[in-house]
């Protein structure tokens, strides 16, 4: 990725009277109109500096990756309501500089390594392990099944995990919905298997949510609609962003 030289700022190529003479990062819009205005015979040096500005000011140019998995499988899951929550959260601008993508692991079949057939997975499987690889961190919406996790989220863990082992390196973050505790024992198994996968989990904020306590958090569909929550999803969101970047060396 292109960088600014030593000791300088977007703001030290712009002119006094430049658009980007800014407190604030630049649009692109800013970063476009000053470049067709300036003179053609520094067309060379201003394509390197543009490239510069929208790779490090842009959020979206850097847009952290996450591939975000539900371990419920019902329609109007809580916990499924919860990843749709934190997409709604980056698409909308509240959480800039990360991009969500919920990967779904219904499909996915039981663990069976009969089913690996001259070293190839199922296509199934090798789909999924390919969106994890691609992924920068990972986020967990873990239901809580008997004090632990569930079975369909355990079974995509150990399909991942197969050598070589695509979670390792990974960052990541849980989030769970459920009654008392609020799936929090889910939670602290699922650390558990991270330490042995490699797996990197923020330690705060937690999320932790009783979804049957007044008052409601979730619709009928299974979309959250506690404003108090979302704002705790957000914090999650931006802590995981930021981790991210620290492992990554970006910040």
């Amino acid at each position: 990725m292109l960088s600014l030289p030593p000791n300088t700022s977007i703001t030290t190529a712009a002119s006094p009277n430049s658009s980007l003479q800014t407190s604030k990062p630049p649009t692109l819009n800013q970063i476009h109109h000053h470049f067709q205005s300036v003179s053609t015979r520094s067309n060379k040096r201003n394509s390197f500096f543009i490239h510069n500005c929208i790779a490090n000011h842009n959020p979206m140019a850097t847009a952290i990756k996450v591939a975000a998995l539900s371990g419920s499988l019902r329609k109007a899951s809580y916990n499924t309501g919860l990843i749709r929550s934190a997409i709604e959260l980056s698409k909308s601008g509240a959480v800039e500089g990360i991009q969500i993508d919920h990967v779904d692991i219904s499909p996915l079949p039981l663990l069976n390594t009969d089913l690996i057939r001259e070293g190839a997975y199922p296509a199934e499987v090798e789909a999924f392990r390919q969106k994890i690889i691609g992924a920068d961190s990972i986020l967990f919406a873990s239901p809580e099944n008997n004090y632990s996790v569930a079975a369909p989220l355990k079974n995509a863990i150990d399909w991942a995990s197969i050598q070589p082992n695509v979670w390792a390196g990974k960052p990541a973050a849980i989030v769970s919905a459920g009654g008392g505790f609020g799936g929090g024992r889910s939670q602290y198994h699922l650390r558990q298997i991270g330490v042995f996968l490699d797996l990197h989990f923020i330690n705060k904020p937690e999320f932790f949510l009783n979804a049957f306590q007044p008052p409601a958090k979730f619709n009928s569909d299974g979309d959250l609609i506690d404003e108090e929550a979302r704002k705790r999803l957000k914090e999650v969101l931006l802590s995981l962003r930021t981790f991210t970047m620290q492992l990554q060396g970006k910040n």
